[in-house]
């Protein structure tokens, strides 16, 4: 009987338990499985551009990999071998003899500058730098200069537009973000949105892209990377040392020609005189000429093509009025009598100059006067020396002049002392 109680009371017990613990559970979130983190970075993309978008062979990328050059610099350099329709060995051939300079590069090999432009971009577009500025000179029919950091942009913005098939809004905003992170802007976006490689559907050449098998579809990524090596291997047998040297000397022999190496030389004058040009435009218009990089989280402002201020017609000159016939007076009334107007002498023409004589007719200046002598001037005499105290006060002493006196006329005597003396004597 109390074995029959405990059951009675445990398995309401029990069930309540089982009850609150599977109402505890169901109210806990339930979390999706990890994702599986890829490592595909930028050897996988800079395989799928170099293959689909290029065009270039196996044997092309194996040289291209153990070159040594920068990635950026690759871009451009097969750009420039695709328009020439030459082999990327020889454009990076003249790439190092002219100074490691790509805008020089294309016009050694008569690549017209305008190719690295992107046609898609309408003019009123909004660019960040180093676009504005290269895109403002481009839209008013401009030529200049460019450095190899704004060719390497041109060209990544081409890749972007026509081969991963972004907007020129869409590649400028994630530019704009990639550059405020101190992140490299094309590879950054490159990277992160590796499946859209070829959605684009275009080549450097506008044409179709041939579509290859690429790392993130050959069943993950180790199978990948065992094909690659296999075909490195196959590459490897076939370009020995022996070969590159002999390619090596024929692209040596073509380059070094009479007429091609003055060629170069001639492209490297007018590439120098453009860089100076510039220099000195952006030297004289800091502030027009060059823009300066927008600030973290901002849009660089909006570049327009300058206007051509319009023309003001010119009015129509009016017909001059023909004079009206003066009146004919009658034979009464005298005419008044009309002034001939002053005669106008002919101007004189001036005399033309006289020809430049020669240097034969030319009398021979005359020669140079001699200059005059000076004469010597004389010494003056010495003075004369002091006489002592002793000379002085023994000379005579000069008599003093003395003045004579005239004596004084006698007064003359009156008459009355005369009557008086003649009365006495009577």
């Amino acid at each position: 009987m109390r074995n029959l109680l405990f059951a009675l009371i445990g398995v309401p017990a029990l069930t309540g338990c089982v009850f609150h613990r599977h109402r505890i559970s169901a109210q806990q979130p339930v979390y999706a499985p990890p994702p599986v983190q890829t490592t595909y970075g930028w050897n996988h993309v800079r395989w799928c551009v170099w293959t689909e978008y290029y065009g270039c062979t196996e044997e092309e990328m194996y040289a291209l990999e153990r070159s040594g050059y920068d990635d950026d610099d690759v871009l451009v350099l097969c750009h420039i071998a695709r328009h020439a329709r030459v082999p990327v060995r020889t454009v990076a051939y003249e790439y190092d003899r002219c100074d490691r300079s790509l805008y020089t590069t294309a016009m050694a090999f008569r690549v017209d500058p305008v190719t690295l432009y992107c046609r898609e971009l309408p003019r009123e577009a909004t660019c960040p730098a180093p676009y504005g500025r290269v895109y403002a000179s481009y839209w008013r029919g401009e030529r200049p200069f460019l450095t190899n950091d704004e060719c390497r942009a041109l060209v990544h913005l081409q890749i972007g537009v026509r081969y991963y098939g972004y907007t020129h809004a869409a590649y400028f905003r994630d530019y704009d973000r990639c550059r405020s992170r101190n992140e490299h802007p094309f590879r950054s976006v490159a990277v992160r949105d590796y499946s859209r490689c070829g959605a684009g559907g275009r080549t450097v050449q506008e044409t179709v892209v041939v579509k290859k098998e690429k790392p993130w579809d050959a069943g993950g990524l180790k199978v990948w990377e065992k094909k690659r090596e296999v075909e490195r291997e196959k590459v490897k047998t076939l370009c020995t040392p022996q070969k590159e040297k002999e390619e090596h000397e024929k692209t040596r022999q073509a380059a070094e020609a009479p007429d091609r190496k003055a060629h170069v030389q001639q492209v490297r004058l007018e590439a120098t005189a453009l860089k100076v040009r510039r220099d000195e435009t952006d030297a004289r218009h800091p502030v027009d000429g060059r823009e300066k990089p927008a600030p973290a989280g901002t849009r660089s402002a909006k570049i327009e093509p300058p206007r051509v201020p319009e023309r003001t017609p010119v009015p129509a000159k009016k017909a001059e009025a023909a004079p009206e016939p003066r009146p004919v007076l009658p034979r009464s009334t005298e005419a008044r009598k009309v002034e001939p107007p002053p005669r106008v002498e002919a101007r004189k023409p001036a005399p033309s100059p006289e020809p430049p004589r020669r240097a034969e007719e030319r009398s021979p200046a005359p020669p140079p006067e001699p200059p005059k002598r000076v004469e010597a001037r004389r010494p003056a005499p010495p003075p004369e020396p002091p006489r002592r105290i002793e000379e002085r006060r023994s000379a005579p002493a000069a008599p003093p002049r003395i003045q004579e006196k005239r004596a004084a006329p006698a007064p003359e005597r009156k008459s009355e002392e005369r009557k008086g003396g003649d009365s006495r004597k009577k």
